[in-house]
């Protein structure tokens, strides 16, 4: 066909066309032909150029498109590639079809900057445009985190990122817009929580502090009248002890031992709001040197009626008082709940990860499980005032006080005539926990 134009027409035009070359293989070329008289003789003149190569290079640019075309719609968000040419305007060279699909909008491939700004909020459209002139004028990566204006008019969070390359006379951004709409709303949840939790926090340490400052108020207040009542009954026993009846001194007796009850409260009292003003700083302490020193204080352990085991104890970061005061009450709990012929206390203690549980072990009366979380609560007693076991019922709280505040957990085990273990943890270095 092509030299039958050449022989009608005189000639034939650019054309592509298949040849076989020498080794049987079909290659592309583009030819142009014209006929021509050498020497009286007709004659034909033709030019071949070979286009194998080059579309070869075409095919593969067309499967390659094809295979990036295919990613970007399997993608979780809008696959986008913009240009910025020496010369000319900002277009665009593909956007996936996602965002029709997830937002609704839509951005042909001639689009400008306006019309890709317009998908932006009024408010936040300046913003967008110096992020982009910034990354632009630096050759730097693009990275954007705002909100996209959907076809109905609602607003979702996105985040933006492409990156530069440049060819020949333009510079080439390839990137990805991806959703962060219900991760923006869940952190925006969270920042609102976390403010609430803040307030409120900041109101439970207000009431907290206020409260100590009454107790401690109220019952350094309440020592001086309890002195007087219990001075004069003392004073009315001793003038007129010979003219009372039996049944007059047994009323005084119930009023003095009312007295020392009620004196026992208080000072249990002002030790517990204590714990919350005590400004001893926290130190390094040596638990064998001062479970040694608190075991001197009851003569039980230096008269060999009771026994005193203490294993390997280490050290631990914390407030002397406090720690002298928790180990105290609980020996002293140890000793006072007991009614074995040796009362035995055992103390040891492991550590794990910066935090050291030591465990306080008797051969003691025991606790019903069904009482193993409120003995921890203010003025909590399992025994009555009548009974052998005396106290007001702080003791414990005072310990769970103690150790919350140096960030550590106190827990009892223990069955009925069987004996208690109570476990407390406490931080081995300062760097364990920030205490209270």
């Amino acid at each position: 066909r092509f030299f039958q134009d050449v022989k009608e027409n005189g000639f034939a035009s650019y054309r592509e066309v298949k040849l076989r070359d020498n080794f049987g293989q079909m290659r592309f070329a583009l030819m142009s032909a014209r006929s021509i008289t050498i020497k009286g003789e007709p004659c034909v003149l033709s030019f071949i150029l070979d286009l194998s190569d080059l579309k070869h290079v075409e095919s593969e640019l067309k499967r390659n498109e094809q295979t990036y075309r295919s990613l970007a719609s399997n993608v979780p968000g809008v696959v986008f590639r913009f240009h910025i040419p020496t010369k000319g305007e900002f277009y665009f060279s593909f956007i996936s079809e996602k965002l029709g699909t997830l937002y609704g909008s839509q951005l042909s491939i001639d689009a400008g900057f306006d019309d890709v700004a317009a998908l932006v909020p009024a408010e936040e459209r300046e913003a967008f445009r110096m992020s982009l002139v910034e990354a632009i004028s630096q050759r730097a990566p693009w990275v954007y985190e705002g909100r996209i204006v959907c076809g109905d008019g609602s607003t979702r969070w996105v985040a933006g990122r492409a990156t530069p390359a440049i060819y020949e006379d333009e510079l080439v951004y390839s990137g990805l817009l991806i959703d962060i709409h219900d991760l923006k709303e869940a952190e925006n949840k969270l920042v609102s929580l976390n403010s609430t939790l803040l307030e409120k926090a900041s109101e439970l340490e207000s009431s907290n502090q206020e409260l100590e400052r009454f107790a401690y108020i109220a019952s350094h207040d309440l020592q001086e009248p309890l002195r007087m009542v219990s001075g004069f009954v003392r004073l009315l026993e001793k003038r007129y002890g010979e003219k009372l009846d039996d049944a007059a001194r047994e009323y005084i007796h119930y009023a003095v031992d009312g007295a020392d009850r009620m004196k026992r409260l208080i000072d249990d009292l002002l030790l517990y709001s204590r714990v919350g003003r005590n400004q001893d700083q926290e130190e390094q302490i040596r638990m064998d040197e001062l479970v040694d020193d608190v075991g001197q204080l009851f003569p039980a352990f230096a008269l060999q009626k009771a026994k005193l085991v203490v294993h390997e104890l280490p050290t631990v970061w914390a407030r002397p008082t406090q720690i002298r005061q928790l180990m105290q009450n609980l020996i002293g709990n140890a000793l006072k709940y007991n009614e074995s012929d040796i009362p035995e206390v055992t103390v040891r203690a492991f550590s794990q990860h910066g935090w050291v549980t030591f465990s306080i072990q008797d051969n003691g009366i025991g606790i019903d499980e069904s009482d193993h979380q409120r003995i921890f609560d203010m003025f909590t007693r399992l025994h009555s005032p009548s009974s052998q076991y005396t106290g007001s019922g702080i003791g414990l709280a005072i310990c769970k006080k103690i150790v919350e505040r140096h960030g550590g957990r106190i827990q009892v085990s223990s069955t009925p005539n069987q004996g208690s273990t109570f476990q407390f943890t406490l931080p081995a270095t300062s760097a364990s926990v920030k205490i209270l």
